[in-house]
């Protein structure tokens, strides 16, 4: 089994494996949006704007958004993303292939996808988030 956090980027769901996840945080500001790091714990993390490297849309900074820090192979990052949803619990070969022309979102940063009944849930990549935390 296993589990996903769900959040979304403008009407589209996502996932990221649990074990990725550290925390969600509701910033006190907008000013995350404008920066390329984010103080965590001391730390300063690079920031990953989801729906910039998703979708190619600049991020609003009147709107209301969460921060999940995340951690892959040891390297943290603050991931903007709309909102976090909910957990979600698959059998472990549940994942579609994606073909990259039937998405509308950049499938470089993502693993697959989950079809359930009632929305599809795109799934990103922790190897290609790796790579693009290791180069910030």
């Amino acid at each position: 089994m296993k589990q996903y956090l769900c959040f979304k980027i403008s009407d589209y769901w996502l996932g990221i494996d649990v074990g990725n996840v550290v925390e969600i945080i509701k910033p006190k500001s907008n000013d995350v949006l404008k920066s390329d790091r984010f103080d965590f714990e001391g730390k300063k993390l690079p920031v990953v704007n989801l729906a910039d490297l998703l979708l190619g849309e600049q991020i609003k900074s009147d709107t209301d958004k969460r921060v999940l820090i995340s951690e892959f192979d040891g390297n943290k990052a603050a991931l903007i993303v709309d909102s976090a949803e909910e957990i979600l619990s698959v059998e472990n070969d549940e994942s579609n292939s994606l073909e990259a022309s039937s998405i509308p979102l950049n499938s470089e940063y993502l693993d697959g996808y989950l079809a359930l009944e009632e929305r599809n849930v795109y799934l990103v990549s922790p190897v290609k988030l790796t790579q693009l935390i290791e180069v910030s």
